[in-house]
């Protein structure tokens, strides 16, 4: 009986420690304020991922296609998407997290003007999600967590499974 428990105690405790070795993300949510040319507040909701981003680039290319960057700014259109439906489009912005005093401020630049990066500085990509209809995916519980889960399986996979 000790070795049954010992030993369901010892699997469980692995099969934790292994998850911790995959890379995470986080959906964001911020609203807009404001302005005149808009005069009512909005939300924007944008997926951030700040490791492994040359790697995760190539893996989003090879999945979603080629396009070309154009200052920083990759986008795709009439993206289909199981679960989520057809004519998506991603905008993913290549930029700078840059830390001044007590405020972390996200800075679009495009990878070729990236040169050795200051203490304060980390590379990232910000996307956003977009619906047939114009409409921010990543607003609908459903939707986002079909999103994540895309996202997650690209910034996780192996530089092996992306050249294959």
């Amino acid at each position: 009986m000790k070795a049954i428990v010992l030993s369901t105690l010892l699997f469980l405790t692995f099969s934790v420690f292994s998850q911790e070795d995959s890379l995470r993300v986080i959906v964001n949510h911020t609203v807009i304020e404001p302005t005149i040319r808009n005069p009512y507040s909005k939300v924007e909701s944008y997926i951030d991922v700040n490791d492994s981003i040359d790697l995760f680039i190539n893996a989003i290319q090879k999945r979603f296609g080629e396009v070309e960057e154009v200052n920083g700014v990759y986008n795709w259109s009439g993206i289909s998407i199981d679960s989520i439906g057809k004519g998506i489009k991603i905008k993913m912005i290549h930029g700078l997290w840059i830390t001044k005093k007590s405020s972390i401020e996200f800075i679009p630049c495009p990878p070729k003007k990236v040169g050795k990066l200051k203490k304060n500085e980390k590379r990232g990509v910000r996307i956003r999600v977009f619906l047939k209809d114009g409409k921010d995916a990543l607003i609908g519980k459903s939707y986002e967590s079909a999103i994540v889960q895309i996202i997650e399986e690209l910034l996780n996979s192996s530089p092996k499974e992306i050249t294959e």
